[in-house]
């Protein structure tokens, strides 16, 4: 009885530690959208020493494909423009999944005032002007602690929203970009650092999601091992580690996929610079080493994946199509695996299999069908087009 009490307790202590902390992150944000540059100094950087240029995470595995010659893979190629379509917006997430496509000097056409204009894709993430007179919105706000690209949650948000947690943060690191990369809004220039800053003195694990927040932190705060948010809470890899494995997929994104992808990155960035101790290490290499495992025996005949292919009993569900769930998830799956360490790697045999199915897909693709769907797009077209192995 006292145990089951203890549990009970413990649960209900942790769901009111989430809920207060984002309570007090929704109130930080609304009172300082537009904060004076003195208020802003006030507060403690709690950032300390962190790398300038991210940690640096290389594509592990590589298996010959079809190339498709579609308009879509063409685009996706940079051998013809990407022209946004009328009444879509370019937004964070979206302009993010193209600079992963694209790269650094990436572009997209935007009809404004039926002239056609082609803008660099990381202008609309780093100039929250130009973010503005496309969207209504700045892609990032001033805080007290920082730099902050604000996060939908659920329905609720901005246009200029990101649509994970660190997202923004994340995928700038994946592309190698700087801490001293400049922001610029109203006349004020801002940094890159100064949105990891804003992340540190506001985490918590009761984070709705980690994902994210787990790479960003891998590729900038090594060979660091700790940090402390602004209630002074101290933190370290292995609770993030074991935070993340805590976590029930049925309530995340995208299958799991980001977690696992997310922890492949932390594993990987520990084996550069020791971040975890020994126990969370070797536990975290029998969690993602368990889910291959799984992953390669729930792998359907034609190289797909269910959304729930973690479950004994796959039962999918979801606001996408049947179709549109298994690009997404087997685009998700496959790119996981090309990041893996060669000692968890699965055989070229999965990652063929899924690989020649995605090619399918995308050479019967349309560019309409892109716009609908970027996020399961981009990962199936990045599966696709990655060099093979010399």
């Amino acid at each position: 009885m006292l145990a089951k009490n203890a549990m009970v307790i413990g649960l209900l202590f942790v769901a009111a530690w989430s809920w207060r902390f984002s309570s007090v992150d929704r109130a930080l944000l609304e009172t300082s959208d537009s904060p004076s540059k003195t208020s802003r100094d006030e507060a403690p950087d709690l950032t300390g020493e962190v790398r300038d240029q991210p940690l640096s995470f290389d594509v592990l595995k590589r298996v010959q494909l079809p190339q498709p010659s579609s308009n879509l893979a063409r685009q996706a190629r940079g051998e013809e423009d990407f022209v946004l379509p009328p009444g879509t917006f370019p937004d964070p997430s979206l302009c993010l999944h193209l600079l992963k496509l694209l790269g650094w000097d990436g572009t997209v056409v935007i009809h404004k005032a039926q002239e056609p204009q082609q803008v660099l894709l990381r202008d609309l993430i780093f100039n929250g002007d130009l973010t503005k007179s496309y969207l209504g919105d700045a892609s990032f706000t001033p805080t007290r602690y920082g730099v902050r690209f604000p996060t939908k949650e659920g329905a609720v948000g901005h246009a200029a929203d990101e649509s994970h947690r660190d997202q923004c943060l994340a995928m700038l690191a994946e592309l190698g970009t700087e801490l001293s990369q400049p922001l610029v809004l109203d006349g004020n220039t801002y940094s890159l650092r100064d949105v990891l800053r804003d992340s540190l003195a506001n985490f918590h694990l009761g984070q709705q999601e980690l994902a994210w927040t787990t790479v960003a932190y891998a590729s900038y705060l090594p060979p660091r091992t700790r940090w402390k948010n602004r209630y002074g809470m101290e933190f370290s890899f292995d609770d993030l580690a074991t935070a993340m494995m805590d976590r029930p997929l049925n309530q995340l994104s995208c299958g799991g996929t980001h977690v696992y992808y997310a922890l492949t990155l932390l594993l990987r960035a520990d084996r550069t610079t020791p971040l975890l101790t020994e126990e969370i290490r070797q536990k975290l290499k029998t969690y993602i080493q368990d889910a291959v495992n799984v992953a390669c025996r729930k792998q359907r005949a034609d190289g797909t994946w269910e959304l729930d292919w973690w479950r004994d009993r796959p039962t999918s569900a979801g606001h996408l199509s049947p179709l549109s769930q298994q690009v997404l998830i087997t685009g998700h799956m496959a790119e996981w695996f090309l990041y893996l360490p060669k000692d968890i790697l699965p055989s070229d045999y999965e990652i063929r299999r899924a690989g020649t199915w995605l090619s399918a897909h995308l050479a019967n693709a349309t560019v309409q069908g892109f716009w609908k769907e970027v996020c399961p797009y981009t990962h199936m077209i990045l599966v696709v087009q990655t060099p093979p192995s010399q």
